[in-house]
């Protein structure tokens, strides 16, 4: 595994520009979560986190949500957005138990797990936080 995994992640590339008008597999993405959410184990099975899978069908969160992406000011800075969030899907990965820190650790795994099962179908990733 090794070889393949070292050879995949090398291959990975952010994605900051979208063409929505072109199709998104959604029923070749469905299988990877599928595959990715059935084999991913977690300490004592317990899933410490909640994974919410947005694509454009509610236009005005994706909206909220770019603009919710407005860094501090920098200078010379030309984009004051981040157009990552304007991808055919967003996957938010949310800590749903009082102490985060066990959570953190455990979403940390699963994006790894992901990314790699994502990449090694074809699809493009990137990350925000």
């Amino acid at each position: 595994m090794g070889n393949t995994f070292n050879r995949t992640y090398s291959k990975r590339r952010s994605t900051f520009n979208f063409d929505l008008t072109k199709d998104f597999d959604m029923d070749a993405f469905k299988n990877v979560i599928e595959l990715f959410s059935s084999n991913m184990p977690s300490k004592q099975h317990k899933f410490p986190y909640r994974i919410d899978i947005l694509d454009w069908s509610d236009r005005e969160l994706r909206k909220d949500i770019l603009y919710g992406t407005m860094p501090n000011t920098f200078p010379g800075q030309k984009c004051i957005y981040n157009n990552q969030v304007l991808a055919p899907v967003l996957i938010c990965f949310n800590s749903v138990v009082p102490a985060p820190d066990v959570s953190q650790m455990e979403i940390g795994m699963a994006l790894m797990a992901l990314t790699y099962l994502l990449q090694s179908n074809g699809f493009l990733t990137s990350f925000l936080q």
